[in-house]
């Protein structure tokens, strides 16, 4: 079962939802989380053969560094573990977050390193002009 639960009835259904699962009672509010008993029902679960408990415990705790080195954007997503899990923790969403806090992370350090590139080459051109004495790029040559 993949997906996320929707709170109330104004979310869409686009061409790509695969499915709907409904309930005629709210079967999510009364179960409480209680702590991870190491169980290993995630473990088994998991398609992607991860350890979704220490994933989630990671990502709860910002351990981004160590979330990415257990192959934390390796999970697909699948939310085997979630429903699986005798704590009801809610381990796929917490991986969710995780995973997309660290691609984030990735996309944001790739922007930053590509302007710095950018500027670095903008300076030298400015500077190779101004050595040389020729237009500096994207000015145009009057004659």
């Amino acid at each position: 079962m993949m997906g996320f639960a929707q709170a109330d009835l104004s979310a869409v259904a686009t061409k790509t939802s695969s499915a709907l699962t409904c309930f005629t009672k709210d079967v999510i509010s009364p179960l409480q989380e209680t702590p991870c008993i190491n169980c290993g029902r995630c473990v088994s679960a998991c398609p992607a053969r991860l350890v979704p408990s220490h994933l989630a415990d990671m990502a709860a705790r910002k351990q981004y560094d160590k979330f990415e080195e257990h192959y934390g954007l390796e999970c697909v997503n699948c939310g085997s573990c979630s429903w699986t899990c005798p704590a009801k923790r809610p381990l796929a969403a917490l991986i969710n977050t995780g995973r997309m806090t660290v691609l984030g992370m990735k996309r944001a350090a790739a922007a930053k390193a590509a302007a710095e590139k950018k500027a670095a080459e903008e300076k030298a051109a400015a500077q190779a002009a101004k050595a040389g004495g020729a237009p500096a790029a994207g000015a145009e040559k009057k004659g």
